[in-house]
């Protein structure tokens, strides 16, 4: 996405952002401050991905991300099973911790087809991050801390995404 023409300089700049450390990520926007491009490159950074999407119906993916905003061990969130094509395209991916069968988070994006054709409608995305804090038996794992970091710092950059959310276990 940010090979395209049309993308400006200063926010294909920002592309580095992904692999830094969350505080990293804050000096440089505090260096920078330019509210636009962080917002513009933070989009296009959640729509990477999206290819693998499913097309559902509106309904079907507001009650998913119903479910995943509820408080509770994420262990209880049963896998998301699109049916039927629809109006939104909605993928959603698990975050592993390791090599372990512990699920660390999910990740849901969701976009309206009419904005998927349409770049200057992609503040239509809806981002919703849904992280296991707290949970004894993942913290245990060595891999937790870096699934922990590589949370905030997704949670500093998508923070410009108008649409995003971040949920933990108790909310």
């Amino acid at each position: 996405l940010l090979g395209q023409p049309s993308i400006p300089p200063a926010v294909r700049a920002l592309r580095p952002m992904t692999e830094a450390n969350p505080m990293a990520q804050l000096l440089a926007y505090l260096a920078d401050g330019d509210d636009a491009d962080w917002e513009h490159y933070a989009v296009l950074h959640a729509l990477a991905g999206l290819e693998n999407r499913k097309t559902v119906s509106e309904m079907q993916s507001a009650s998913r991300l119903a479910q995943l905003r509820a408080p509770g061990d994420g262990g209880e969130i049963p896998a998301f099973v699109p049916s039927a094509s629809g109006a939104v395209l909605h993928d959603e991916r698990e975050i592993p911790i390791g090599e372990h069968g512990l699920r660390y988070g999910i990740v849901a994006r969701v976009l309206p087809l009419a904005s998927a054709a349409d770049p200057s409608r992609y503040a239509d995305l809806r981002v919703l991050l849904r992280f296991h804090d707290g949970t004894a038996q993942a913290a245990c794992f060595p891999a937790y801390r870096e699934c922990w970091n590589q949370m905030l710092s997704a949670v500093n950059l998508w923070q410009f995404v108008p649409g995003f959310e971040a949920v933990g276990n108790d909310k």
